[in-house]
């Protein structure tokens, strides 16, 4: 609704194919918290898919990952998901 909203389009009138993430950037259930961490800040994404034989069985949320960090740590991780990268590459799996 938000990103149908930022673009002008009325949320009622919207298909989600017009406003879907068409390859998001997945992690696998065996994979790290840390690599879940890593791939948020490269892509500065907030969810992820958690995929499985291609199969959706999960998402990952920042919330669920702070709890895993101190104070301080996740405030540095949120400030990197939500400040604008530039330059930066992504090397995360999509």
């Amino acid at each position: 609704v938000v990103r149908a909203i930022a673009a002008g389009k009325e949320p009622k009138r919207t298909r989600i194919s017009e406003i879907m993430s068409a390859d998001p950037i997945t992690v696998r259930p065996d994979d790290s918290v840390d690599e879940a961490e890593q791939a948020m800040r490269e892509r500065q994404v907030r969810r992820l898919p958690v995929v499985e034989d291609g199969r959706l069985v999960g998402i990952i949320v920042t919330a669920q990952l702070a709890r895993n960090e101190s104070e301080r740590e996740t405030g540095e991780t949120i400030k990197e998901i939500s400040t604008p990268a530039s330059g930066r590459g992504s090397h995360a799996r999509g």
